[in-house]
């Protein structure tokens, strides 16, 4: 573990910004104010995770640059949970991290996004996902006003794997956005992509996925899922699926759904005496499991899971 600063070691500058993603993430690194890099060396499988927390206390309201590396040797495995927690005035939170897979390893990344009221948060991964090599990143939204997620994921060798799955809590006025750009550039990659949302007031969540397939790129296996349960009529979810397949014998799908509670369902339980209320809980929460579901059964999946169920009552209640 090395701070990214004027004394950074040559595996950590090598990887820094190695790729171009988007302008806020070159931002970040342009103005980048601190930043920490991580390296697990080959056949090492870490036991305890490792939790980077983003603590925002500006008195006044402020931008925050910051710039994460992480690099995984040849089966190399590391469980990553990221939080976000911010006091005082709310501001801008940009950050950016470049993530090398070497082969056969494994990153799991947790992101439990929390942040003040007033929060704007950009998030920005590059992944280099090389030969057998998976990237399992989950993201927990539920905090701040604006919130973007974003991820570029290049699966560059055989049999390199992404996963993704993505949970939306939002109310009020908040606008939540995660998008995730998979290249898959070489044959045998698979990606699997699950977008979930539950809205209310006139919050509003976006969840794009864009699968490029390149020429020669036979053999992938990609698909993606997007649903997003609406609690009031002022809410507002948008779903873009991108499909770009340039290669022969692919498997490559997607679904959307939006819309409120199922109107059966609520009739089947009130109908055995549950209040509403209580019953539209119930099946929120049922609506959740399939996301939640595909976590692992860890201390820090269980921190997320917290987060999630915590977040929905408060939408509960609100």
């Amino acid at each position: 573990i090395a701070a990214l600063n004027d004394a950074a070691p040559d595996w950590a500058r090598a990887a820094l910004g190695a790729k171009a993603a988007s302008p806020m993430a070159d931002l970040a690194l342009a103005r980048m104010m601190g930043g920490v890099a991580v390296r697990v060396s080959h056949n090492f499988v870490a036991k305890r995770p490792i939790h980077i927390v983003f603590l925002g206390k500006s008195a006044a309201a402020a931008a925050r640059h910051s710039r994460v590396v992480v690099v995984l040797g040849t089966n190399a495995a590391l469980t990553l949970l990221e939080s976000h927690e911010a006091e005082g005035a709310a501001g801008l939170a940009n950050i950016g991290f470049d993530l090398r897979l070497a082969a056969n390893s494994r990153l799991t990344h947790y992101k439990i996004a929390g942040g003040a009221v007033g929060e704007t948060h950009v998030g920005t991964v590059i992944a280099d996902i090389e030969a057998g090599a998976l990237y399992d990143v989950a993201i927990a939204a539920g905090e701040g006003a604006l919130a973007r997620h974003e991820i570029h994921a290049a699966l560059t060798q055989r049999m390199a794997r992404f996963r993704l799955t993505a949970l939306s809590l939002l109310n009020g006025v908040q606008h939540g956005d995660v998008t995730a750009v998979v290249e898959h550039a070489i044959r045998d990659g698979q990606s699997d992509l699950v977008f979930k949302s539950v809205l209310a007031d006139k919050a509003r969540s976006v969840a794009q996925g864009r699968i490029l397939v390149r020429p020669g790129a036979d053999g992938t296996d990609s698909k993606q899922s997007t649903r997003a349960l609406l609690l009031s009529k002022g809410a507002e979810a948008d779903a873009k699926p991108e499909l770009e397949i340039h290669a022969e014998d692919v498997v490559c799908g997607h679904g959307a759904a939006i819309g409120d509670l199922d109107a059966d369902a609520l009739f089947y339980l009130r109908a055995r005496g549950i209040p509403e209320r209580e019953a539209r809980a119930m099946l929120t929460e049922a609506f959740l499991q399939e996301g939640l579901a595909r976590l692992a059964e860890t201390p820090e999946a269980d921190a997320m899971r917290a987060f999630v169920l915590n977040r929905l009552q408060a939408l509960e209640a609100a």
